[in-house]
């Protein structure tokens, strides 16, 4: 019994003690993989010239032939930086997070013990930089690389860390890139504000013009363009965004400290351009330097250099310039009014009742697809290219601009009106003058984008014969010599049957197609009284399930100007190439029917 009891124990521990074995394993295999991980991180502090990271470094200080220059981080700012000797200026944020990035992935080459300092040229070495490094249990402590001889031309460079016993050789790449200098690590940036917090720019010239570029709020993507005695309009976003993108990049070429020129000899008494930030001046620009496309300029901080003009350009530019290109921007469902004249012509169509209508007309229907083609002409008519600031009434003849040219305006439900004006049209170059009524700029237009809006009621009013066939119409019949070919719809198919030919099944693409065909008829005219002719084809329309037609149509008679058909008792003249669709599409049917039974038949 003792025994038995002793072995029954046993059994119970087993499980215990296997789980216990795994956790041990589990611990051992743990500590074994931080171990080789600790060893990883050993080899890269042993291969790096100076481990750290890039946020401990706070400060350093670059010892060469030009000079000593001492950087700070700025404590609020991670990738700020300060250059507080040889004087106090910003310094260049950039080269110097780069410079911390370089020194971090340095590595040490070859280590060497350092028996004799002069050997290695670290008596009196070429370059030193004083690394300032936050300690882990706080304040700060200083790392001075000492870069010494280099044996080979383009070859490694004798390097080590003052107070360490060994030396090592670094890459001639990393030794020139520790080679700062005040006009390197000093900041160029000639505008240092947020631009992309700014709400407003103000751009003033020497010429006296003066606009500004306006947004609601920091997040708004909409800009607008503010003109004295002109009505605000929509600014051009791609001008903008990139002119703002310049700014932010903009870098002075070289820098004055010591300007032997006055201020009044640079142009900067009297500026060619001045740029206001939320009404802060952030730069100035001068005159032109002789056989230079580079321009006198000064900051918001005073400091005097010279920029290359591309940088600030487009602030030279017209201020419509810095507008839309659009004449049209009232959104499509802002819209409450359409009028256009030319000559005698005239359109007016206006919204009522949520339903568009021609003023003096409302009983003729306006086809809804050609209305919204319009519509979006409308919105998207933009101009090529500029061409005048202000054009006075006066003006107009010289760019054909009269009272009688194709005249469009636009009236939005708050009242909002803006439209644009045509001048001559050069055929040969392809554009035509078009005048923007809400500004009175002047500019040109392609040839294309003024044919989609030159429009006018016939060219909108809905001429179709046929309507809804596609959605009604479940059977056709087609008669033609006394003989029925019939279209019936089947699930999601067409049966076509022809006489003395089996019944097949047609693709419903091809039967729907000639349906579409047919309700995109329309009428040049109807001739009233006319003497009917014989009938070519007859073809009826059919609801499902229904024994009469809902509507009918019959050709009579086809030119290579006109088809003729025969319509609710007259005769009403349909221009050719209408007719060509429908033609295409029923003989196409017409063939695939034949085809398909002919098969069918032959193999029975």
């Amino acid at each position: 019994m003792g025994l038995g009891a002793e072995a029954t124990g046993m059994k119970k521990l087993r499980p215990i003690m296997a789980i216990l074995a795994a956790i041990i394993l589990f611990l051992f295999y743990q500590w074994d993989v931080d171990r080789v991980e600790h060893r990883k991180l050993a080899r890269i502090q042993q291969q790096q010239v100076l481990f750290h990271e890039a946020d401990q470094v706070t400060a350093l200080t670059f010892i060469n032939d030009g000079g000593k220059f001492h950087v700070e981080r700025l404590p609020d700012a991670h990738d700020s930086w300060r250059m507080t000797e040889p004087r106090k200026t910003a310094a260049a944020a950039g080269t110097l997070n780069s410079y911390v990035e370089n020194l971090r992935g340095a590595k040490r080459q070859a280590e060497f013990e350092v028996d004799d300092p002069a050997k290695y040229g670290f008596d009196a070495p070429r370059l030193q930089v004083v690394v300032t490094l936050k300690k882990e249990n706080g304040g700060t402590e200083d790392k001075t690389l000492l870069f010494g001889k280099q044996p080979v031309a383009f070859g490694p460079v004798y390097t080590m860390i003052k107070g360490e016993a060994k030396g090592f050789t670094t890459s001639e790449w990393f030794f020139r890139q520790s080679s700062k200098d005040f006009d390197v690590l000093r900041d160029r940036t000639v505008v240092r504000s947020d631009v992309s917090r700014v709400l407003k720019y103000r751009v003033e010239t020497r010429n006296g013009t003066t606009f500004d570029l306006e947004r609601k709020d920091p997040t708004a993507t909409d800009w607008y363009l503010v003109r004295p005695g002109v009505k605000s309009l929509p600014a051009d976003r791609g001008l903008l965004d990139r002119q703002l993108v310049a700014v932010s990049q903009a870098a002075f070429v070289e820098i004055e400290d010591n300007p032997t020129s006055t201020t009044a000899q640079l142009g900067l008494d009297e500026p060619v351009l001045k740029l206001y930030a939320d009404d802060k001046l952030i730069v100035e620009l001068g005159d032109a330097l002789p056989d230079k496309e580079q321009l006198f300029a000064r900051n918001a901080e005073g400091t005097i250099g010279t920029v290359t003009g591309g940088q600030f350009v487009n602030f030279m530019r017209p201020p419509a310039e810095w507008g839309t290109k659009r004449f049209i921007w009232i959104r499509g469902d802002d819209i409450a009014q359409i009028e256009t004249s030319s000559g005698e012509s005239s359109m007016n169509l206006m919204l009522d009742k949520g339903n568009w209508i021609l003023a003096d007309s409302p009983g003729v229907p306006i086809h809804p697809e050609k209305f919204q083609s319009f519509t979006t002409a409308l919105q998207t008519f933009s101009a090529q290219q500029f061409v005048k600031d202000r054009v006075t009434k006066d003006e107009w003849e010289k760019y054909g601009i009269i009272d009688k040219n194709f005249h469009a305006v636009v009236t939005a439900k708050d009242g909002i009106v803006q439209g644009f004006r045509f001048g001559i049209t050069d055929s040969k170059e392809g554009f035509t003058y078009v005048l923007r009524d809400q500004d009175d700029s002047l500019w040109k237009v392609d040839l294309r984008a003024q044919n989609a809006v030159f429009k006018f009621r016939s060219d909108l009013t809905d001429k179709r014969l046929l309507k809804d066939l596609v959605a009604r119409t479940a059977r056709v019949e087609i008669e033609v010599s006394g003989k029925i070919i019939t279209l019936e719809k089947q699930a999601n198919a067409w049966r076509s049957t022809v006489p003395d030919k089996k019944p097949v099944l047609l693709p419903s693409g091809e039967v729907v197609a000639l349906l579409a065909a047919f309700e995109g008829l329309e009428e040049e005219s109807r001739m009233i009284g006319a003497k009917h002719g014989a009938k070519l084809f007859t073809f009826r329309f059919f609801e499902e399930k229904a024994t009469t037609p809902f509507v009918s149509i019959s050709t009579v008679n086809v030119t290579k100007e006109f088809a003729l058909f025969e319509y609710q008792n007259e005769l009403v003249e349909v221009p050719y190439p209408f007719f060509k669709v429908v033609d295409d599409q029923m003989a196409k049917i017409l063939l695939l029917t034949v085809d398909a039974a002919d098969k069918a038949q032959k193999k029975d």
